[in-house]
């Protein structure tokens, strides 16, 4: 049975990991008016008091949290650069750009992560809409679990708290432990602004000591973003020159 000092560190760290988690989320997405206000009056003085255990997550963040001071409209520039209208192919931001395989298996892999979201109770929607795969929605919903595991901690029980534990492995082991080192990576090499250079820096390291600390192997490494195959032309794999060569016979 655990101590209630025991308890309150494991509370700690999960508050922390969430919040860790919600500011790399918040630096992804489009900046507007009030989120980076929002930011900049609540998480991010929330963060400064934040030690993750790692020194090299905790001097990225510091980065982090200072280049954030950035003019917003310059912010907003910066991120239209990295993050196109059209997804970046050098740097795309979905987890199914990575997904090698058919359109099928991408298929399912979204719908094994939006699978996760109903499991608890959540869907993808509200002002700021993005993929079920996107890299802010998976991230957004880690944030969500270590705020659920901090609030069973304090309230609910092991059975609670192991539950939220193996969600977070589970997802970071099929999903985000997957891809996103990739994308990490990508994003340090595409961005041309100190702040997106961090934020993927941070993310990179962010995500080898959370895999750490919840002892997670990813189920594989999806290192390369897939071409997609040409749409469908309509004849079913047939060689043109063949089938305008080959006669079609007709029988009743």
């Amino acid at each position: 049975m655990s101590t209630p000092e025991a308890e309150a560190t494991e509370r700690e760290a999960a508050i922390g990991r969430a919040l860790v988690y919600a500011f790399i989320t918040h630096g992804l997405l489009f900046p507007t008016p009030e989120s980076h206000e929002s930011a900049r009056r609540n998480l991010v003085p929330l963060l400064r008091g934040v030690s993750t255990g790692s020194a090299t997550v905790d001097a990225l963040l510091a980065d982090a949290l200072d280049a954030h001071q950035t003019d917003l409209d310059e912010l907003r520039r910066a991120h239209g650069r990295v993050f196109t209208h059209i997804d970046n192919q050098d740097c795309p931001a979905h987890e199914s750009a990575y997904c090698p395989g058919d359109v099928f298996r991408r298929a399912d892999v979204m719908a094994d992560v939006a699978a996760f979201y109903r499991a608890h109770g959540l869907q993808v929607g509200g002002r700021r809409r993005e993929r079920v795969d996107h890299i802010t929605t998976e991230l957004e919903f880690l944030s969500f679990l270590a705020r659920k595991e901090a609030y069973a901690i304090e309230n609910l029980g092991l059975d609670e708290i192991n539950e939220c534990r193996r969600s977070q492995r589970h997802f970071l082991r099929d999903h985000v432990g997957r891809w996103a080192p990739s994308f990490a990576d990508r994003l340090q090499i595409v961005a041309d602004h100190h702040f997106f250079v961090t934020v993927g820096s941070l993310l990179s390291a962010w995500l080898e000591t959370d895999l750490d600390w919840l002892g997670v192997e990813p189920a594989e490494l999806w290192t390369e973003p897939q071409s997609f195959p040409p749409p469908d032309d309509g004849l079913c794999g047939v060689d043109p020159g063949a089938a305008a060569s080959t006669p079609v016979e007709l029988r009743s």
